[in-house]
């Protein structure tokens, strides 16, 4: 296991310390869990704008029933 050292301001530690208390949980917990939520949100606007670039190339869409219809749905 990796150990990473954060250097915060004694202000930072109370806001990040009192925040993962109202959350119930700890600021290791928090950080991560902000983290890779941050991680997926960029992964989930990379995919969009790539989608949207491929739909502005071909503009190739389906109707409900064919989406089922195709997938097992």
């Amino acid at each position: 296991m990796a150990i990473i050292n954060l250097n915060l301001s004694h202000e930072e530690f109370i806001l990040f310390n009192n925040f993962a208390k109202m959350k119930k949980t700890t600021i290791e917990k928090l950080l991560k869990k902000t983290l890779f939520e941050k991680i997926e949100d960029e992964y989930d606007a990379m995919i969009a704008k790539e989608a949207l670039f491929e739909f502005s190339v071909n503009p190739y869409t389906l109707t409900v029933k064919e989406i089922q219809e195709k997938y097992n749905l």
